[in-house]
């Protein structure tokens, strides 16, 4: 292996909330549409669209193109682990009243 490990770009990835939700999202297993991570992530196609392309640059979702649909879902169950441990050990936020 040439270089170091490029863990800011990890970070950089994790510190966005709608990455976050489409990530979590995808714990599940499951491939999921486009529209229905967006759904989740409460933001717009395009916008998942966007950090879906950033999350298949590093190796974390992968797709697949059947018809007009694109589907998505985790590349491997690291990810998920990964997740799952970071979840163990992140403080829980409070909730805002609004």
């Amino acid at each position: 292996m040439n270089g170091y490990p490029d863990l800011q770009a990890i970070i950089k990835a994790l510190a966005d909330q709608s990455r976050l939700e489409i990530l979590t999202t995808l714990m599940d297993g499951k491939f999921h549409t486009v529209s229905e991570l967006a759904k989740k992530a409460k933001i717009k196609s395009h916008t998942a669209t966007y950090h879906l392309k950033i999350m298949c640059e590093l190796n974390w979702v992968s797709s697949y193109k059947q018809g007009r649909n694109v589907y998505y879902r985790l590349c491997s169950e690291e990810i998920a682990n990964l997740l799952e441990h970071l979840m163990n050990i992140s403080p829980i936020k409070k909730s805002q009243i609004i």
